[in-house]
């Protein structure tokens, strides 16, 4: 049989080795749904390139373990992305994986236009996941050249002196 407690304010005990503090017991679980549990941060300064039609690590990722089956986790992600362009255009595409498997294709990301120069931006990107695990899992970011055809148009992850970051909440 269930019960209900009904109170204002719970607090811990004022001394002691836990003092002013609230304390859930091993094997027990505390549940406040819709609450932000935890926050892993991650990011990449090395430049990875490529120059093929196929997804690549840009090497950046992030480690986060759901206290729930049935916890939800924000990837936030702000990509660096650098195209080295012919004379075609490119709008490469990003992929985001969970562990081995891909969950999300961001496609044509950013439009970068033909004419031989070189740019670059960092995109804003997010997804809600459910993975249905409580286990680690890890979020990382691919990446690929829409128009690798063309020998001399190549796309960087983290070009230069730029920063990829990911966020897990």
């Amino acid at each position: 049989m269930a019960s209900e407690l009904q109170v204002t304010t719970i607090r811990g005990v004022p001394t002691g080795a836990s003092a002013n503090q609230i304390v859930v017991p091993s094997g027990q679980t505390l549940s406040a749904p819709g609450h932000v549990i935890q926050v892993v941060y991650g990011f990449q300064e090395t430049q990875v390139a490529n120059t093929t039609n196929n997804f690549v690590d840009t090497g950046l990722s992030a480690i986060i373990t759901p206290k729930l089956t049935t916890s939800k986790v924000l990837v936030l992600i702000g990509q660096s992305i650098w195209a080295n362009i012919s004379s075609l255009h490119n709008e490469p595409d990003i992929r985001l994986m969970r562990n081995t498997t891909a969950v999300k294709d961001f496609l044509n990301v950013i439009y970068f236009g033909g004419g031989g120069y070189n740019a670059g931006a960092t995109v804003a990107l997010q997804y809600l996941d459910s993975p249905a695990v409580g286990s680690a899992i890890t979020y990382k970011t691919q990446f690929r050249n829409t128009y690798a055809s063309d020998s001399s148009n190549k796309v960087d992850a983290q070009h230069g002196t730029a920063t990829s970051t990911i966020t897990l909440l």
